[in-house]
């Protein structure tokens, strides 16, 4: 039998709760009132495919999970008024968890075409329960796009507040 079956046997840290976005389209209709979490952590269970079988144990297999729930555009669709001019994917969305040996970095920012940050996140999450969790500052980034495309060749993103030791 083809399938997965892996689940997270061990968070890292605890859960990173995001605030509240509420997003509109145009002048007057929400489009988005939605929460999220982020958790970085180990994977275990089994992943199956018809040529090969692998077992997923948490000493080498770590990854993210992230869930987001709440209001998203419901209902009849709006006249095509509501829409003329606004681009419902525009701007930019950026997600980077990252694990390290003793702490993880979430990583997420979202921009309107216009530079306006309707989402910024930057925590440093350690993973000893006893540490609190760091606001890592308005992280800065420079992208590197490939030419005539939005697709990333490269990307640094600065952290003002990052501290390492």
């Amino acid at each position: 039998m083809n399938g997965v079956s892996i689940w997270m046997s061990r968070g890292l840290h605890h859960t990173i709760h995001s605030r509240n976005l509420d997003s509109t389209l145009g002048e007057r209709k929400g489009s988005f009132d939605t929460m999220r979490f982020a958790q970085l952590g180990r994977w275990k269970g089994h992943l199956q495919t018809p040529d090969q079988s692998w077992d997923i144990s948490p000493e080498s297999w770590g990854g993210s999970r992230d869930r987001s729930w709440g209001v998203r555009p419901v209902g009849e669709k709006e006249s095509d008024g509501i829409r003329q001019g606004v681009s419902v994917m525009e701007g930019l969305w950026n997600y980077f968890p990252v694990d390290f040996e003793d702490h993880s970095i979430i990583y997420m920012l979202q921009e309107t075409n216009e530079g306006v940050r309707e989402l910024e996140e930057a925590m440093r999450v350690w993973h000893d329960p006893d540490r609190p969790t760091e606001w890592l500052g308005r992280p800065e980034y420079e992208h590197e796009l490939v030419p005539g495309t939005r697709m990333l060749s490269g990307s640094v993103i600065h952290f003002l507040k990052l501290k390492l030791v």
